[in-house]
């Protein structure tokens, strides 16, 4: 917690976060899936750090990531991580912050996700350059497709079983990664 604390620090210092009290209801209501919808930056004398998250000024454009081979590859912005939360309301990190924070300390050099999760890979980019934390633009990434069950992926969120293999799914897998 002392890490994610100084990482906050550094962005309240650099005056890349601010505080906002919008709630996922209201963001919903609002037509956004991400980012404030009041004039929680405007209004900042007037927010209640104690009842308020903490949200990063993204910047809506695109990142550059290196790819598992070492080649530097776009990545769009996404709507869904705009203005995301670094710190929630109560005080703790959010994910995007730790995960970032922790793939630092560790000196992670590869990370392999889901392509469901490009967004998250987008906003810790994003993030890392705001705290000027050059270690993370060195990280290579790779985005694998989905395993999927009809239109619901497999995963441990959704309480997917465990898979299992024949000689000839595994293969079947191994020839649609090749081609993908």
């Amino acid at each position: 917690l002392e890490l994610y604390g100084q990482y906050v620090q550094v962005l309240k210092k650099l005056k890349h976060v601010f505080y906002c009290s919008c709630s996922r209801k209201q963001i919903h209501e609002a037509g956004q899936i991400s980012g404030c919808v009041a004039h929680c930056k405007a209004e900042q004398s007037l927010k209640d750090p104690l009842r308020s998250a903490l949200r990063l000024q993204t910047e809506n454009r695109e990142m550059v990531l290196l790819n598992w081979e070492g080649h530097r590859e776009s990545l769009p912005a996404d709507a869904s991580v705009r203005e995301f939360v670094v710190q929630r309301r109560e005080g703790v990190p959010a994910y995007q912050l730790a995960s970032l924070a922790d793939d630092l300390h560790f000196g992670v050099t590869h990370i392999i996700r889901g392509v469901d999760l490009m967004p998250s890979t987008w906003a810790q980019l994003q993030l890392a350059e705001m705290l000027q934390a050059t270690a993370f633009q060195h990280i290579r990434f790779l985005h694998h497709p989905l395993l999927m069950e009809g239109d619901q992926k497999l995963s441990k969120s959704n309480q997917s079983p465990a898979i299992q293999l024949t000689s000839d799914s595994r293969k079947e897998y191994e020839e649609a990664y090749r081609a993908w």
